[in-house]
């Protein structure tokens, strides 16, 4: 069976992506935003924030690219996907790796888990939400978030 996100190639990246959607018949949601990250830079903005002895949880892991990458850095990641449609996927794509645990549920029910980072190409749909719970909710050394522009704009404005 072909392995997939095996390297930071925008274009084998996004071959990927849209080789396991067609392969498992799924269209992205829009009531999720979801958004499929394949973007070498992003995915090494996020690394470079990782270390081996990091207890990750991730925010919408959707087709584990991001998830893969930091399962091969981190000591545990916990990968968080709502939708199950993906869970298969996610199965596959990450069956290699035993530091991975893999849950179905909408992140915004999850009761706080024991981590070092969290990580999330954020559903822009529900960014204020999601960075209200992980500051209420959880302690954490660092949170590696990818926002829309627009939204990280506005959460950077002066008041």
């Amino acid at each position: 069976m072909k392995k997939f996100f095996n390297t930071l190639s925008r274009r084998d990246l996004l071959n990927d992506t849209m080789d396991l959607l067609k392969m498992f018949g799924v269209k992205p949601f829009k009531r999720f935003s979801q958004n499929f990250i394949v973007d070498p830079d992003a995915i090494k903005i996020f690394l470079e924030n990782i270390s081996e002895s990091d207890i990750v949880l991730e925010i919408g892991a959707g087709l584990g690219t991001l998830t893969k990458f930091i399962a091969s850095k981190a000591k545990k990641v916990t990968a968080i996907e709502i939708d199950y449609r993906l869970i298969p996927i996610l199965n596959m794509v990450l069956e290699e790796y035993n530091n991975v645990e893999i849950i179905n549920m909408d992140f915004l029910k999850l009761k706080p888990i024991n981590i070092d980072k969290i990580v999330s190409n954020i559903p822009y749909n529900i960014s204020s939400l999601i960075i209200e719970k992980i500051v209420k909710e959880y302690k954490f050394s660092k949170a590696i978030l990818g926002l829309q522009k627009e939204f990280g704009l506005r959460m950077a404005a002066e008041p």
